[in-house]
C-alpha cells in the first residue's frame, strides 16, 4: 500500500488491513441502521396527511360572537326593588335616632348601614340613566350622601360644612327615591325622569350665586378657611385654592369617604362658574395644628362634560388625591378598595399595591 495514502483515501480491498475492514463494514452497517428508521417513521401517504389537516381547517368551527343569555335574568325583579326601598326607608328612619344617641358606636353602626344601602344599590347599576332602575341607585347614593352631610354637622357642634348641603342632600334623595318608585309602578318600562326628579339630568345640582372673589368663595362653606385665586395663562380662568378646616373623625376610609364629599359639592359650586378651570384643596386639622393631613386636586379639562352626572365617589375618581402622610395614605388605599367606583380609571395607585 502507498505509505503516503491514507487508509479511508480510495483502497483496493484486498489491500486493506483486517482492522480497516471491520471499521468500514460497522460504518457502513451504522448508515443503512438510520436509513432504514427514517423510511420506517416517514408517514405512508403525505398526501393523506395534508388531506387530514386541510379538512380539520374547514370543519373547524368559526368562533362566532357570544350572545348574553343572562341579560334578562339579570334584571332585577320588582320584589328587588321592593325590598331595597323598604330597607331604604329604614336606613333613613334609623339615622335620627342614632343622631339623638350620639354614642361613637351608634354612629358607627349607622354609617356602615348606609353604606351597605350604597352598595346594594348598584344592583340597579352605576348610573342614575341605566334602565330600568337606575334610580333606585340614585337613591341609595343620595341617601348615604345625606347621611354624611348630617353627620359632618353634627361633629361641628350643628354647622353645615357647606350651607344648605343637608337640605340639597335630602331632596336630591327624595327625588331619586320618587322615581325609583314609579320605575317600579310602571314595571320597569320607564318613566318621566322630569316629573319625578324636577330635571331631565341628575345630580346637577344648583351652582347657586356669589361673588367671584376671594371673600365671595369662602362664604360657600363655613369649613373654607382661607381662598387664593390665580389666574391663568388664558387671562380668563383662574386656579382656586382652598383650605379646609376638617378633623379625621374615624381614621379609616370613612374619613377620605368625607373628604370626597366634601370636594364633590364643593366643586359643583365652583366648577358651576366658568372662571374656575383647576381647584386644589386642602384639608388641615385643628386639632392636630393645622397638619395639612388630605389634598384633592381637581382639573376641568380632565373632568367628563357630564361630570355632574357622577356621583361623588365617581367625581373623587377623577380627581388627584394626595395623601399628607403614611397613615393618611393607608385610609385612602382602604377608601379605593372599599368604594371600588373611587377609583381611577387606570387602577389604585402603585404605593397601595405595596406590602407592609
Amino acid at each position: 500500500m502507498d505509505k503516503n495514502r491514507q487508509w479511508w483515501q480510495t483502497v483496493p480491498w484486498n489491500e486493506r488491513t483486517r482492522g480497516q475492514k471491520i471499521a468500514m463494514i460497522a460504518g457502513w452497517f451504522v448508515i443503512i441502521s438510520v436509513l432504514i428508521v427514517g423510511v420506517i417513521e416517514q408517514p405512508k401517504d403525505d398526501g393523506d396527511s395534508r388531506k387530514q389537516i386541510g379538512e380539520a381547517k374547514t370543519t373547524e368551527p368559526i368562533p362566532q360572537p357570544q350572545v348574553s343569555q343572562g341579560t334578562k335574568s339579570n334584571v332585577p325583579s320588582a320584589k328587588n326593588v321592593k325590598d331595597f326601598l323598604a330597607r331604604l326607608d329604614e336606613s333613613v328612619k334609623a339615622a335620627d335616632l342614632a343622631l339623638q344617641r350620639g354614642d361613637l358606636k351608634s354612629l358607627n353602626e349607622q354609617s356602615k348601614l348606609m353604606n351597605q344601602i350604597a352598595k346594594d344599590g348598584k344592583k340597579f347599576g352605576d348610573s342614575v340613566f341605566e334602565k330600568p332602575y337606575g334610580y333606585c341607585f340614585g337613591a341609595g347614593v343620595s341617601a348615604q350622601t345625606w347621611w354624611l352631610a348630617r353627620l359632618n354637622a353634627a361633629q361641628r357642634g350643628g354647622v353645615e360644612a357647606i350651607h344648605g348641603e343637608i337640605a340639597d342632600a335630602l331632596k336630591q334623595y327624595q327625588q331619586n327615591r320618587s322615581a325609583c318608585e314609579a320605575a317600579l309602578d310602571a314595571g320597569g318600562n320607564g318613566v318621566d325622569t322630569e316629573k319625578h326628579t324636577g330635571s331631565n339630568v341628575a345630580h346637577a345640582g344648583d351652582t347657586g350665586v356669589f361673588p367671584y372673589t376671594e371673600a365671595g368663595i369662602k362664604q360657600i362653606s363655613s369649613a373654607i378657611k382661607s381662598v387664593s385665586l390665580t389666574r391663568q395663562i388664558d387671562g380668563r380662568s383662574f386656579l382656586v385654592e382652598l383650605e379646609i378646616s376638617k378633623d379625621p373623625f374615624v381614621g379609616g376610609a370613612q374619613d377620605w369617604n368625607s373628604v370626597s364629599s366634601d370636594v364633590f359639592a364643593i366643586s359643583k359650586k365652583l366648577l358651576g362658574r366658568s372662571e374656575t378651570a383647576r381647584i386644589n384643596f386642602k384639608f388641615i386639622s385643628p386639632q392636630n395644628n393645622n397638619f395639612n393631613w388630605a389634598s384633592v386636586f381637581v382639573r376641568r379639562d380632565e373632568l367628563p362634560e357630564d361630570w355632574s352626572e357622577l356621583t361623588y365617589h365617581q367625581f373623587f375618581g377623577r380627581s388627584d388625591p394626595l395623601p399628607g402622610s403614611i397613615q393618611t395614605t393607608r385610609w385612602l388605599c382602604d377608601y379605593y378598595n372599599k368604594y371600588r367606583s373611587s377609583q381611577p380609571p387606570t387602577g389604585i395607585p402603585f404605593y397601595c399595591k405595596l406590602k407592609d
